[in-house]
C-alpha cells in the first residue's frame, strides 16, 4: 500500500482533526462492521458448564504430561532441516515439508528426495519433499570397477561422448559456490551409500539459489563411474563457472536407460525443470532444453555382449532354476537390448519368452526370461493377520511400474488403498509413504521424522485395524493437526479439506488440511457475572524523564481492577516492591477498584540476573512453599485483594539471552498455583489468584492452561505485542510474509480471535478470560517511503523507529506521545480494516499500528458478545501525558456545576481532563431584556419540478422529480429575549492538561419564530449597502457516515437586497431558528460573565457538583452542539490546555 497524494477525491473520505492531521474518516464501529463482514468469527457454545473437578486427579493428569508436549519442539522453529550425518542417509528419516517454498526460509546446502513423477513446483503444496541439511564427508576416490551386479555375461568397453549445455542467454543468479556445494554434497552420498550402487541414481540437492538434479543408470552406477564425473565438473565450474542452466548428459539412441546419464544445475533454483530433466534421462532420452550444446568429455564404460558359442557350463546355470533368471524392462529397452543385457541371442531371448507380442507390447517394470524356466509371479499377498502387502514408495517409482512389477493393474492398485493413510491417487505419490500392493487391512503410516501430531509420529505404537488414527497424538491445547503432523490454530491447520480420493490423512491441493481438533471456532461459555475492566498500572513509571502518571490520578470509576506493575522477587523468594515505592500508599489507599498486585514482568522473566528466579520458586515443593507463604502475607498486610502471575513463560524454548526454560516448569507452575489455590482458601479466602497468557500458540503450548483454570480465579490473555521489531527476519512471525519483517500491528484482531479460539479450545472457559487491549504503538522505520501496507517492509535488525520522548524506547510508543506527534508535526493515520488497527504514519518513514479509545470500546464490546471476562488494557498511565487518563469509551463523563459556584470568591473545579462540564447559567438580579442584533443570514426556498425523459432508442417516457432550492440573502430582525439569568456554554476540560483557567463564554438561545416574505425567483439578484462579503473555502464535512465536500462560495450580504426581473411568488410562512449567540469570538473576555477568575484542577471525585435538572442547573447542548455537526459552537477557551471543540465563527 503507497501513501496516497491528498487529492480532492480523496480528501472528501479524510477528516481534519487538527493542524497537520489528515484521517481516514471511517469510524471504529464501521471499521469493526467491515471487519467482521470479511472475516466472520465462528463459535461454537461449551458442552457444559464447568463442573467442580477432582484437585488431585487434576494434578495427576497434569505431572502426567496429558497437558503438555512430551518433548521440545524447537526443531520445527529451525529454518533448515536436521543435518544428514544426524538423520542418517535413509531418506525416510528426513522431515518432510509440504512444499517447495517451505525450502527457501533456509540457506544450507540441503539433500532432497521427492516423488519423481509428482509434480514440483511454487503452486503445488502437496509434493512432500524430504531433506536433509547436508554436510557429508566422504573420500570420493573412484572405486574399482565391480561386476557383481551384471549378469554373468560378457562384457565389453565402448565410449561415448557426454555432451555439456549451457544458457547462454543469461548471466547466473547465483554464486559458483553454490553449485560445487550441491555437487559435492551429491558425490559424498553416493559415496558413503554403496547399497544402493547396483541401482539408477535420482537424487536432488538444494544450495542457495542453486538447484541440482542427478540420474544415473544402474549398468552405470555400478561401474562406479559417477565420482569421476562429478569430480571433472566440480572442476569445469571452478575454472570457468556456471551459467543460468547447466547440463551435461549422455545422449544415445542404441542403449537403455540402464547407460543414461545426466546432471542439471538450474542457478535459478528451478526445481521443476531439474525433476523435469531426470524423468527425460529416466526415459532413455536426452533433454533438448538448451540449444547451446558441444563435446564435454569421452565416458568409457562397459557393455554386455551376446556370446555366440555358448557352452554347456553357461547353459547349466539357465536349467539349474526352475524359475527363470530374469532382467527387468527399463524405459528404452528393445528385444535387442535385453538379450544383450542377459548375453543371449534375439532367438534364445524369444524361446524363453514365448509371446508372438513380446518385442511389440514391452512394458517398463515387467520382467522378461533370459534363461530356460518359469517367469518369476511377485503379486505379493496380505500376511497372516489380514494386512495388507505394504510398499514403501521410492523416487522413482509410478503405479505404472509397479503394476508391472507386481504382476497387478493400476485399478487393482487404486482398489487396494481404499483405505490407506494419506493415499493421494497413482497420480500424487509421496516418496516414504506405505501403500498396499495387495489386497487387506491399510498398514501404519510411515513415520514422519518432523511431525508432532496424528499417527506419523516417531514412536507411535501400532494400534488395530479399525482405530481412529486421526486420533493419535493430539495437539497440545487442542490444537488443530494437519495432513504433515503439524499443529496450529489458524485455518491454514485447522480447515478440513478433501482430495480426490478421500483417503484418511489427504487434503486438497494446496491446503494442508486438518485431520483432529479441526477447527478455529471460540468456544463460549455462559456469560460471566460481571464484566471486568483491568487497567495495568506501570508503577515504576516515575522512573521515566515525562509523562510520570500517578495512581492517585486514575479515575477508578473506569475499572474494576488495577493491576499495579510490578512486584519482583529477591533471590530469597521475597518481595521486592522498591520500584513501586513512590506509588505503593496511593494504590494501597484505592477504593471502589479491586487492587491487584502483579508479579514478574518480561523484564524481570528474561533478564540474565533474575530469570531463573521464578523457575527456581516453583522447582520444588520446599520453594513453592515458601513463595506461598510470603505471597499471603503481601496480601495481607496491605490488605490487597488478589495476585496477578506474569511469568513470561513457563517452559519457554527460544528466549534469546538466556537458556531455554524446562519444559517441567509447566508442570511446576500449575503445581505452585494449586498449592497458593489450598493454602489462599484457608488464610485469605476473600482474594483472588490471577495469571497472564500469551496469546501465542508457540509459548502457550507449553503451559498446561486448562488444569491452571481450574485453580485460579481468571486469567489474562495478552493479545497485543503480536508483532514487533523482533519479526525482522522472522520466518514464521508474518503469515503471508516469508522472510519477515511486514509491516504488522501488534493488535491485529485476526490474530487475537485465532489466540481467544486457541485458549477456548484448550477448556479454558470464555466467561474466565480478560482479553488484552494496549494504550501502546508498536511502531517501525518503513523501508521504503509511502509504502505503509501489510506487505511493506521495516528495517533491521535494530529498531529504526524514532523512540518516544518519555517511553525512549525505540519500537514502543505510547498513545500519549502519538498524540503529541499528532499535534506538532504531519500525520497520516486510518484505521486498517484488515487488522482493526489504527495506524499512524508521519516524518515519511515512521510507522505506528495502535489501538485509540474508540477500537478498545468498539473490541471491549465484541469480547463481551462472546461472553469472554472483559479486558484488560496494558497499560493505563500511557494514556495521556499529564498523569491523568482519558474519560472515553463510551463514558460521557458529563459534571454538573453546582449553582453555588457563582457565590463563591475563588471560584474552583475539580474534574478529570476530557470531561465535560454542564455550567449553571448566571443567575440576574431582576428580569432583563436582551436586545439581540439583526440577524444577516440567508432564507432558502424550495420547490419540486418534474421533467419527463425518454430514451435516445424510442421507448417508455419516464417522469423525474427533483427539487430546487432557491436562496435569498436578507436580514432579520430578532425578537428580544426576557431571561433571569445567562446560560452558558459547557466547558470541555482538555486531556492535555492537569490545571488551568476557564473562561466562560454566553451561550443565549433565542425562540423559533415565524416571519412570512415573498420569494422571487430568477432575475438579478443585487444588494445595496452591503454590511459583509464572505469568502468560504472548499471544505470536507462529515456527518455521521456521510462525507461530502463543500463548494468554495462568494457571499454578499447585509444592505438592501433587490431582485429585478423575477417572478414573484405568493407569500410562504417560514419557521426560523436562530443561532446561539454571540456568534462570533470576542477578542476579549467577557467581563461580566468572568468578572472572577475561574481555575479548576485535575482530581476526582469532581467538585462542586450538583444533579441533572436541579434549580439553577445548566442543561446539556441540544442545538448546534453535535461533535459531528458541521454548523457548531464557537471556541470555548481554557488556558493550560487549548481550545475546547469549536466550529467556526457565523454558522
Amino acid at each position: 500500500m503507497k501513501l496516497p497524494r491528498m487529492t480532492p477525491a480523496l480528501l472528501a473520505g479524510l477528516v481534519l482533526l487538527g493542524p497537520g492531521v489528515v484521517a481516514d474518516s471511517v469510524d471504529a464501529q464501521s471499521a469493526l462492521s467491515a471487519f467482521l463482514s470479511a472475516n466472520p468469527i465462528s463459535t461454537r457454545s461449551a458442552s457444559e458448564p464447568k463442573a467442580t473437578v477432582d484437585l488431585e486427579t487434576l494434578k495427576a493428569a497434569v505431572v502426567a504430561g496429558n497437558y503438555t508436549p512430551s518433548r521440545s519442539w524447537e526443531f520445527l522453529r529451525a529454518a533448515c532441516p536436521g543435518s544428514c550425518t544426524e538423520l542418517g542417509l535413509d531418506p525416510s528419516a528426513w522431515p518432510v515439508y509440504p512444499g517447495v517454498h517451505r525450502l527457501s526460509l533456509c540457506d544450507e546446502t540441503m539433500l532432497l528426495q521427492f516423488a519423481l513423477y509428482t509434480t514440483v513446483n511454487q503452486s503445488q503444496s502437496r509434493v512432500g519433499l524430504r531433506g536433509c541439511t547436508a554436510d557429508l564427508v566422504a573420500d570420493t576416490v573412484a572405486q574399482t570397477g565391480s561386476t557383481s551386479c551384471q549378469m554373468p555375461t560378457n562384457m565389453t568397453s565402448v565410449v561415448s561422448s557426454l555432451q555439456m549445455s549451457r544458457d547462454t542467454a543469461s548471466s547466473a543468479a547465483s554464486p559458483d559456490t553454490d553449485a560445487i556445494a550441491a555437487l559435492t554434497q551429491l558425490l559424498a552420498y553416493e559415496t558413503l551409500n554403496p547399497s544402493a550402487a547396483c541401482n539408477e541414481t535420482i537424487n536432488f540437492a538444494l544450495a542457495g539459489q542453486t538447484a541440482v538434479g542427478l540420474y544415473m543408470g544402474s549398468s552405470l552406477h555400478s561401474q562406479n563411474l559417477l565420482a569421476p564425473i562429478l569430480e571433472s565438473l566440480i572442476e569445469e565450474i571452478q575454472d570457468k563457472g556456471v551459467s543460468e542452466t547447466l547440463i551435461v548428459q549422455l545422449c544415445s539412441s542404441q542403449h537403455s536407460a540402464r547407460y543414461a546419464f545426466g546432471v542439471i544445475i538450474s542457478a535459478s533454483g528451478d526445481l521443476s525443470a531439474a525433476q523435469t530433466a531426470v524423468q527425460t534421462w529416466r526415459n532413455s532420452s536426452c533433454s533438448t532444453s538448451l540449444d547451446d550444446s558441444t563435446v564435454w568429455q569421452n565416458l568409457t564404460y562397459s557393455i554386455p555382449t551376446v556370446s555366440h558359442a555358448r557352452t554347456n557350463t553357461t547353459s547349466l546355470w539357465a536349467r539349474q532354476r526352475t524359475t527363470c533368471t530374469a532382467v527387468q524392462v527399463v524405459s528404452g529397452d528393445t528385444c535387442a537390448t535385453l538379450a544383450t543385457e542377459c548375453g543371449i541371442t534375439a532367438t534364445e531371448l524369444s524361446t524363453y519368452n514365448p509371446s508372438s507380442t513380446l518385442c511389440s507390447n514391452l512394458t517398463v517394470g515387467e520382467y522378461i526370461c533370459c534363461t530356460e524356466g518359469s517367469a518369476p509371479d511377485y503379486a505379493p499377498s496380505p500376511d497372516a493377520d489380514g494386512y495388507c502387502y505394504s510398499y514403501l514408495i521410492q523416487t522413482g517409482d509410478s503405479c505404472d511400474v509397479l503394476a508391472a512389477t507386481y504382476t497387478l493393474t493400476t485399478d487393482e492398485i487404486e482398489s487396494y488403498n481404499n483405505e490407506t493413510w494419506g493415499w493421494l491417487g497413482c497420480g500424487d505419490l509421496l516418496v516414504g509413504e506405505y501403500m498396499c500392493l495387495s489386497s487387506g487391512y491399510p498398514p501404519m503410516p510411515a513415520v514422519i521424522a518432523n511431525a508432532v501430531c496424528g499417527p506419523q509420529v516417531n514412536g507411535t505404537v501400532s494400534v488395530p485395524y479399525g482405530t481412529n488414527l486421526s486420533t493419535l497424538n493430539e495437539c497440545p491445547l487442542n490444537a488443530c493437526c494437519d495432513i504433515w503432523g503439524q499443529c496450529g490454530i489458524t485455518a491454514e491447520f485447522c480447515t478440513p479439506t478433501e482430495s480426490t480420493t478421500g483417503n484418511p490423512g489427504t487434503a486438497a491441493n494446496n491446503t494442508n488440511g486438518c485431520i483432529s481438533n479441526c477447527g478455529t471456532e471460540i468456544v463460549q461459555s455462559d456469560a460471566p457475572s460481571e464484566v471486568f475492566k483491568i487497567g495495568y498500572f506501570e508503577g515504576y513509571d516515575v522512573e521515566r524523564a515525562c509523562m510520570r502518571t500517578m495512581i492517585a490520578d486514575i479515575d477508578t470509576s473506569l475499572y474494576t481492577h488495577i493491576h499495579m506493575s510490578f512486584a519482583t522477587l529477591n533471590a530469597d523468594l521475597s518481595y521486592n516492591i522498591s520500584s513501586l515505592e513512590d506509588q505503593w500508599n496511593d494504590f494501597v489507599e484505592l477504593d471502589g477498584v479491586k487492587r491487584i498486585i502483579t508479579v514478574g514482568g518480561w523484564d524481570f522473566s528474561t533478564d540474565a540476573d533474575t530469570y531463573d528466579i521464578f523457575r527456581s520458586a516453583v522447582s520444588d515443593s520446599t520453594n513453592r512453599a515458601t513463595l506461598i507463604t510470603n505471597t499471603i502475607d503481601l496480601l495481607t498486610t496491605y490488605d490487597l485483594d488478589g495476585v496477578d502471575w506474569d511469568w513470561e513463560y513457563p517452559a519457554e524454548p527460544d528466549i534469546p539471552d538466556i537458556p531455554a526454560d524446562s519444559t517441567d516448569d509447566g508442570t511446576n507452575f500449575f503445581l505452585f498455583l494449586l498449592e497458593l489455590q489450598m493454602q489462599m482458601a484457608i488464610d485469605a479466602p476473600d482474594k483472588t489468584i490471577s495469571t497472564t497468557a500469551p496469546s501465542s500458540f508457540w509459548y502457550l503450548k507449553g503451559i498446561p492452561i486448562m488444569a491452571i483454570s481450574e485453580v485460579v480465579d481468571y486469567i489474562v490473555l495478552m493479545a497485543y505485542d503480536l508483532h514487533g521489531q523482533w519479526d525482522w527476519n522472522n520466518t514464521y512471525a508474518d503469515p503471508g510474509c516469508p522472510q519477515g519483517g511486514c509491516l504488522r500491528s501488534h493488535v491485529n484482531l485476526t490474530e487475537t480471535v485465532s489466540a481467544l479460539s486457541m485458549i477456548t479450545k484448550a477448556g479454558v472457559p470464555s466467561n474466565m478470560v480478560a482479553v488484552g487491549v494496549a494504550s501502546y504503538a508498536r511502531s517501525f522505520q518503513m523501508t521504503e517511503a509511502d509504502c505503509y501496507g501489510p506487505e511493506c517492509t521495516f528495517t533491521g535488525p535494530d529498531s529504526g523507529a524514532v523512540p518516544g520522548a518519555c517511553t525512549d524506547t525505540a519500537g514502543y510508543i505510547s498513545n500519549a506521545e502519538l498524540a503529541g506527534i499528532a499535534e506538532e508535526e504531519e500525520v497520516y493515520t486510518y484505521i486498517d480494516e484488515d487488522s482493526n488497527s489504527n495506524i499512524m504514519v508521519w516524518n515519511d518513514t515512521q510507522w505506528a499500528g495502535y489501538m485509540d479509545d474508540d477500537i478498545k470500546a468498539s473490541r471491549a464490546e465484541l469480547y463481551e458478545g462472546y461472553n469472554f471476562l472483559g479486558i484488560a488494557d496494558w497499560a493505563i498511565d500511557l494514556l495521556t501525558s499529564n498523569g491523568t487518563t482519558s474519560a472515553s469509551e463510551g463514558s460521557s463523563c458529563e459534571v454538573y456545576i453546582d449553582p453555588s459556584i457563582w457565590d463563591e470568591d475563588s471560584p474552583s473545579v475539580t474534574a478529570v481532563p476530557g470531561c465535560s462540564l454542564i455550567w449553571p447559567p448566571q443567575p440576574l438580579s431582576s428580569t432583563t431584556t436582551i436586545t439581540l442584533p439583526p440577524w444577516t443570514t440567508t432564507l432558502t426556498y424550495t420547490t419540486v419540478v418534474t421533467e419527463t425523459t425518454s430514451a435516445s432508442s424510442g421507448g417508455d417516457v419516464t417522469a423525474v422529480t427533483s427539487h430546487v432550492s432557491y436562496w435569498f440573502p436578507t436580514i432579520i430582525s430578532i425578537p428580544p429575549v426576557q431571561t433571569n439569568a445567562i446560560p452558558v456554554w459547557g466547558v470541555n476540560l482538555p486531556n492535555g492538561s492537569t490545571t488551568g483557567t476557564i473562561w466562560l463564554t454566553s451561550s443565549v438561545e433565542p425562540s423559533p419564530f415565524a416571519i412570512t416574505w415573498t420569494p422571487t425567483i430568477g432575475g438579478t439578484t443585487v444588494v445595496s449597502a452591503a454590511t459583509t462579503t464572505a469568502t468560504e473555502t472548499s471544505n470536507v464535512v462529515v456527518w455521521g457516515d456521510y462525507t461530502y465536500v463543500e463548494p468554495a462560495v462568494t457571499e454578499t450580504l447585509g444592505g438592501s437586497t433587490t431582485v429585478i426581473s423575477g417572478t414573484i411568488l405568493p407569500p410562504v410562512t417560514t419557521t426560523v431558528t436562530p443561532v446561539v449567540y454571540p456568534s462570533t469570538t470576542d477578542t476579549t473576555h467577557d467581563t461580566k460573565l468572568n468578572s472572577k477568575t475561574t481555575k479548576w484542577t485535575s482530581g476526582k471525585p469532581p467538585s462542586p457538583t450538583a444533579t441533572a435538572g436541579c434549580a439553577g442547573c445548566g442543561t446539556g447542548c441540544v442545538l448546534f452542539c453535535d461533535s459531528a455537526c458541521p454548523i457548531c459552537p464557537i471556541g470555548v477557551d481554557i488556558t493550560g490546555g487549548g481550545s475546547g471543540d469549536g466550529g467556526d465563527d457565523d454558522d
